[in-house]
């Protein structure tokens, strides 16, 4: 469950990043992905700062090992991340008066 949250949230800010045509290269490290789209312009608000600390759940959970099994609690403040992340990107997109339907291709 964490992977996905990780992956809503990659996600959410990828999409942020199309739609502000903002080029970023393929990569699940969530702090890159915020750089760029502080870079780009857009303030990122404290909270969706602390998505960055999801990228370890882009490999940790999504195979099996010798991790550390995740706690009930880290798995509710990884949700509630990705929460955020999405609210905050969807807000930002349609305030932006873009769609992907409206979106051309990058270059």
């Amino acid at each position: 469950m964490c992977f996905d949250a990780q992956q809503a949230t990659e996600k959410s800010l990828k999409a942020v990043l199309l739609a502000r045509r903002i080029p970023f290269r393929f990569v699940h490290n969530i702090a890159t992905l915020l750089t760029l789209i502080e870079q780009g312009g857009i303030p990122l608000p404290e909270e969706i700062r602390t998505a960055a600390e999801l990228t370890d759940y882009a490999v940790a959970t999504r195979y099996p090992g010798t991790f550390e099994p995740v706690t009930e609690e880290e798995f509710k403040r990884a949700l509630g991340i990705a929460e955020a992340v999405f609210s905050w990107a969807e807000k930002l997109i349609s305030a932006s008066g873009q769609d992907q339907a409206t979106l051309a291709p990058l270059p």
